[in-house]
């Protein structure tokens, strides 16, 4: 082989290597690129994640709380230090409009949680995830089918609730949805349309009240799932104290509380 052929093989082999690396280095940018991207999208979508967990944690929070404290005091079986049967008429119609609003305004925060988060891909962040298991796990216990257990709620009993309590004022990034305050949510009752969502709710209280007997199952599930939730948002019991996180068990009755 005379040197010119040689000297071209050579060139020629140089190029083509020098094309092959090219070739793989623009592939490895793409990648490098595309993995940047990915990651830049995940820290945006844990970001927003995390702002709108904080943006809303007080308030899930505050009605977590309120709704088991609710539960763990009808398991008493008393009212305002009085036993169910001895309270007053003014005191009757107070447990059963606050019952319902607890047990509503919680509902309304976990379906403004659900709009808010309703657009981001959210399966990565862990935090997100457990949150999400929690919530499902209280809305399968309000919907489990044991009709004989008060305080059923389908899935979509449970949506519909949630959707009436969101305040109807403009919502903007300034501005987070809010649910109905308790005085609102009292004078709307005498709504048909708005009081026909409570009226099993309201027939299930007057059940739990008057056969102390009947089956209290699901309201101790609830008390306990709520719990959960409780110890998830505030896991330093920095705005719920350990003392006020008892969980209630099937077949015990709560120490007597005043309201």
């Amino acid at each position: 082989m005379s040197n010119e052929v040689l000297t071209s093989a050579i060139a020629a082999l140089v190029a083509l290597i020098s094309v092959a690396i090219g070739i793989y280095g623009q592939v490895r940018t793409t990648r490098l690129q595309h993995q940047l991207v990915q990651q830049r999208e995940t820290q945006s979508q844990e970001a927003k994640a995390t702002e709108i967990l904080a943006k809303y944690r007080d308030p899930l929070l505050r009605a977590a709380h309120d709704l088991q404290s609710r539960l763990f005091r009808l398991m008493s079986g008393t009212f305002l230090g009085t036993s169910f049967p001895n309270i007053t008429k003014t005191e009757k119609i107070y447990l059963f409009q606050n019952t319902m609003y607890v047990l509503a305004e919680y509902l309304g925060w976990v379906e403004i949680l659900r709009r808010e988060i309703r657009f981001l891909d959210l399966g990565n962040v862990k935090a997100n995830h457990r949150l999400a298991e929690l919530m499902e796990s209280i809305t399968e216990i309000f919907s489990q089918d044991s009709r004989k257990d008060l305080f059923r709620l389908l899935r979509g009993e449970q949506r519909a609730i949630g959707e009436i309590m969101i305040a109807s004022a403009t919502h903007t990034n300034a501005a987070p949805l809010e649910c109905l305050g308790y005085a609102t949510f009292v004078q709307k009752l005498k709504d048909p349309d708005f009081n026909y969502w409570f009226k099993n709710l309201h027939k299930d209280i007057e059940k739990f009240i008057r056969e102390p007997g009947v089956s209290r199952n699901r309201i101790v599930l609830l008390q306990n799932a709520l719990i959960d939730l409780i110890d998830f948002l505030d896991p330093d019991c920095a705005r719920i104290p350990e003392s006020k996180r008892k969980k209630v068990k099937p077949g015990e009755y709560a120490f007597h509380a005043k309201d």
